[in-house]
């Protein structure tokens, strides 16, 4: 049986925090909620940049080494 740190929790938090972001910046790229035709299309790239790469940020967090 293992102890879970403080530094353990926190990782744990900053993972869900990454989860959430991606689950928020999908809901404008796939589901077009209202206002998301509001961003001019470098926003709009962007924002697509910035989920991809929580993608990948999760992805490289849920590595075990």
């Amino acid at each position: 049986m293992s102890t879970e740190t403080e530094a353990d929790r926190m990782l744990d938090k900053a993972k869900d925090n990454v989860q959430s972001a991606i689950e928020n910046l999908s809901t404008i790229i796939v589901d077009k909620v209202w206002g998301h035709d509001d961003f001019n299309k470098e926003y709009k790239m962007r924002i697509m940049k910035s989920f991809y790469d929580l993608v990948d940020i999760r992805e490289r967090l849920n590595v075990n080494l």
